[in-house]
């Protein structure tokens, strides 16, 4: 009995679902061969959120499967075979007085039989059929199972909204990825159209360069051809033997050498020298404070000081490329060009158009200013150096770097630079700020520029030999 209870058992396996392990309910089968419950496979799937076979990993595109009818049968026909052989669990005999159990005791909440109604054990209790108990307790089973049925609902809804979600996200970051993929496209044909047109620039540029050159290297190809034939008819001259026609031409000839010499000396022939302006390879992508990837120069414009501007406090070097702060006033005209109240000097160079830089050298000092300055600013009393005054500066002053706009902007600098790189884009009405060293933006004021604008240096008092060493113009290095 035994062995043939293990064989039904065996040939069962085939029709019971690996999820549940149970006999197939509405069996499906995967493109794969293997067949699981319809529900199984479904739960499955909503909880791994891929289609994938729960036997053999297999991963599917779409949630695709076939019902399986015939396996269904077969597994219904097993199911109803294999409940003929189960034996009654429950007794429907009274085990004390062995009769049949055909009342409930509502208070004991269990079936008994009439004997049982009547003795003491049961007195006083209220009694019902079993029929009667079985549609009490499953109405009441219903009505319990009413709230999680309704929870149920709820999650199923969630599940449903949450899957929405996702498939929005997936499909935002598909669109979002061919977004990206399509700008930096544009950005490399961008960088690339600027690439070719650079390299043509310094082509025409060389090639310009080059044609002069040559232009000069044919004039000394000519005039060295005509030294070599008047040197030629000197030394035929010198080499004739007969004294006496040697003789006969010799003051023509004198006069024709002397004259020769002259013409030499006065069309003197010198070699050439020019060079690339730097123009084509004077451009380098930056970040624009972190928000836009821009162009800028990397030639620097070639830039002096005005002592005519400079505070009669300030010295400024010989070389007109350094400023310091003397400490004692010196003893200079008042023209209207000078600052008188303030630390300032101006570069002699002015601009109303176009984009420039410049780098400003500012190490080993503790305080200082600089940016641009409009022509018509206040040079004699007391100003506010903001925009709205004609001045655009960035400051180190009490250890903190500020930016003057209305009021003052303290900014947040990794680190001390040693050298500020200014780049002016007039057009754009931009003002911006680089740690030269490195390149990393430090501020951009954004505004409108009417009238010429002055580079404007302010090196800042010296006390006690404190910030005595000067600001100095940098200049381009190749």
């Amino acid at each position: 009995m035994a062995s043939r209870n293990q064989a039904d058992e065996d040939d069962l396996q085939d029709l019971m679902c690996s999820i549940c392990k149970e006999l197939f309910q509405g069996p499906v089968t995967l493109d794969c061969g293997h067949n699981f419950c319809l529900s199984c496979i479904t739960h499955s799937w909503d909880t791994e959120n891929i289609a994938r076979c729960p036997e053999c990993r297999k991963e599917f595109p779409f949630r695709k499967y076939a019902v399986n009818r015939a396996l269904g049968n077969l597994a219904e026909k097993a199911r109803r075979v294999s409940q003929s052989y189960k034996p009654e669990t429950t007794s429907t005999f009274c085990e004390e007085h062995q009769e049949k159990l055909k009342l409930f005791c509502k208070e004991e909440k269990t079936p008994i039989c009439v004997v049982c109604r009547d003795s003491l054990k049961h007195a006083g209790h209220s009694f019902i059929t079993l029929q009667e108990a079985v549609k009490m307790y499953k109405d009441k089973l219903k009505i319990a199972s009413s709230p999680l049925e309704s929870q149920l609902k709820e999650f199923r809804q969630l599940q449903n909204q949450q899957k929405q979600k996702i498939s929005v996200i997936q499909r935002k970051t598909q669109i979002l990825e061919q977004h990206i993929a399509s700008e930096f496209a544009k950005l490399h044909q961008f960088i690339s159209n600027k690439e070719n047109q650079l390299i043509q620039q310094l082509k025409e540029e060389a090639a310009g360069i080059v044609r002069e050159m040559e232009i000069n290297m044919k004039e000394i190809r000519q005039t060295i051809s005509t030294l070599e034939r008047r040197i030629s008819a000197v030394h035929s001259k010198v080499q004739q033997d007969d004294p006496l026609h040697f003789l006969t031409e010799i003051k023509d000839q004198t006069e024709k050498f002397t004259e020769w010499q002259r013409c030499s000396s006065a069309n003197k022939v010198t070699v050439k020298s020019l060079d690339l302006s730097l123009r084509p390879c004077s451009y380098l992508i930056q970040h624009d404070n972190g928000k836009e990837i821009k162009i800028i120069s990397t030639v620097l414009s070639s830039l002096k000081l005005d002592p005519d501007t400079a505070h009669p406090e300030l010295i400024v070097s010989e070389d007109q490329a350094s400023v310091r702060h003397s400490g004692k006033k010196q003893q200079l005209p008042d023209n209207p060009a000078r600052f008188t109240k303030y630390l300032y000097v101006m570069a002699s160079e002015g601009f109303t158009s176009g984009k420039y830089c410049w780098e400003v050298g500012v190490s080993n000092k503790t305080a200082w200013c600089l940016g641009v300055a409009t022509e018509s600013c206040n040079r004699k009393g007391n100003i506010y150096a903001q925009p709205l005054n004609g001045f655009w500066t960035l400051w180190l002053q009490n250890n903190e770097y500020f930016a003057c706009e209305t009021s003052y902007v303290v900014l947040n600098i990794c680190g001390n630079p040693q050298k500020i790189r200014v780049f002016l884009e007039y057009e754009e009405g931009k003002v911006s700020f680089y740690d030269a060293d490195n390149l990393l933006p430090i501020y951009t004021f954004t505004s409108t520029f009417t009238e010429k604008l002055y580079p404007i240096f302010n090196p800042l008092r010296q006390t006690d030999g404190k910030n005595a060493y000067p600001m100095k113009l940098c200049q381009q290095k190749l």
